[in-house]
C-alpha cells in the first residue's frame, strides 16, 4: 500500500476592511480559529509541546514564540458521497508558533 497522498484544507474568509489588521493576527494566533473551521473536524485537544519536535527543526525559527501543541482528530472521507462507512479517522499531532505578523504549524499524520 502507498503511502497517502497529502492533504490540503484551505478556507478563505473575506476579513472586513473595518478590522485592523493587528487584530485579525492576534485572532489567528489563538490557534483554534485555524483549527475549528475544518468541515472534518471531530475534535482537538491541547497537548504538551515535545521538545524533540522544535529543538532541531528548521521550521520553527528563534524568532517565534508561543509554541502550542494539539492533536487534531478527523473523519476524512475516503469516497465522497456513500456516508459514513466510506470515512476513515485520523489524529494529526502539530504544533503551532506565532511570530510576528503571522504563525506557523507544522503537522504530521499517524
Amino acid at each position: 500500500m502507498s503511502p497517502p497522498e497529502p492533504f490540503t484544507v484551505i478556507t478563505k474568509v473575506p476579513i472586513p476592511d473595518s478590522l485592523p489588521p493587528a487584530r485579525v493576527i492576534a485572532a489567528l494566533q489563538t490557534y483554534e480559529a485555524l483549527i475549528t473551521p475544518n468541515p472534518y473536524l471531530l475534535r482537538y485537544e491541547r497537548r504538551p509541546v515535545k521538545v524533540e519536535e522544535v529543538v532541531n527543526d528548521p521550521f520553527f525559527l528563534e524568532d517565534g514564540k508561543k509554541l502550542q501543541a494539539f492533536v487534531v482528530s478527523e473523519r476524512v472521507p475516503i469516497i465522497p458521497g456513500v456516508g459514513s462507512w466510506a470515512t476513515k479517522d485520523i489524529a494529526i499531532p502539530c504544533v503551532f508558533q506565532s511570530f510576528e505578523g503571522a504563525l506557523r504549524c507544522g503537522a504530521a499524520m499517524r
